[in-house]
C-alpha cells in the first residue's frame, strides 16, 4: 500500500514536471524542469526494477542520458542564444 502511493505520486510528480517543461517561457527554466523530470523518471525506474532486475540498466542508461548529457547539452547551447526569447503569437 505504501509502494502504491509512492508510485502514484511520483508519476503526479512527472506530469506535473511535463506542464512545467512546456509552460515555462524561459528556455533556461524548461531546461532544468526537464532535468527534474529526467530524476523523477529515473527514480520511479528503480522503485519498478527492484521487482524486475532487469529494469537496472534502463535506470543507468536514462541516467546518462536524460540525466547527464541532454541537459548538459541543452544548458551549453542555451547560454550561446540571447537572453530575450520570442514571445509565442497566440
Amino acid at each position: 500500500m505504501e509502494m502504491e502511493k509512492f508510485i502514484a505520486s511520483l508519476s503526479l510528480s512527472l506530469i506535473v514536471t511535463t506542464l512545467a517543461v512546456i509552460e515555462f517561457r524561459n528556455l533556461r527554466y524548461s531546461a532544468y524542469a526537464y532535468l527534474t523530470q529526467s530524476v523523477i523518471m529515473c527514480i520511479l525506474i528503480f522503485t519498478f526494477a527492484q521487482k524486475n532486475p532487469h529494469l537496472y540498466s534502463w535506470v543507468v542508461v536514462a541516467l546518462v542520458t536524460k540525466v547527464i548529457i541532454i541537459p548538459y547539452l541543452l544548458l551549453k547551447y542555451i547560454k550561446k542564444t540571447t537572453e530575450v526569447e520570442v514571445k509565442p503569437l497566440i
